[in-house]
């Protein structure tokens, strides 16, 4: 049985995503305010892991096919699909092969949330 480095690499981004926006990777539940995981410095932590994690994952060749190319009417129409539908942002970014990052941009370009944090906090566990 051979290591999956891809597959690992796209798990641990999920937990760390999720631990970030302060929900338990597991159940999906809030985690309460006076957690570790609301310490600046935790949050600091975690937002950079997530960051080289997301850098590695999204590279060429990778889930991110996509990349760079024009947005059309059909892809847009998905992606309001999917974020209507409360998927994570990692499975809209599979889905779509875009990086995470376009497919937050494109969120606050079609006026679905204010900013691209709004887009990594709402889809972080995959619901709302």
């Amino acid at each position: 049985m051979q290591f999956d480095e891809g597959k690992h690499r796209i798990q641990a981004l999920l937990i760390i995503e999720k631990l970030a926006a302060g929900y338990d990777p597991q159940s999906g539940e809030a985690l309460g305010p006076e957690h570790i995981l609301h310490r600046p410095e935790v949050i600091r932590a975690l937002v950079l892991a997530l960051h080289s994690l997301e850098s590695r994952t999204s590279g060429p060749g990778r889930s991110a096919e996509r990349a760079g190319a024009a947005w059309g009417k059909n892809e847009d129409t998905e992606l309001r699909e999917l974020f209507a539908s409360r998927v994570s942002l990692q499975e809209i970014a599979n889905s779509l092969q875009r990086t995470r990052g376009s497919i937050t941009a494109r969120l606050v370009r079609l006026q679905l949330v204010e900013s691209r944090e709004d887009a990594r906090k709402l889809l972080a566990s995959g619901t709302r």
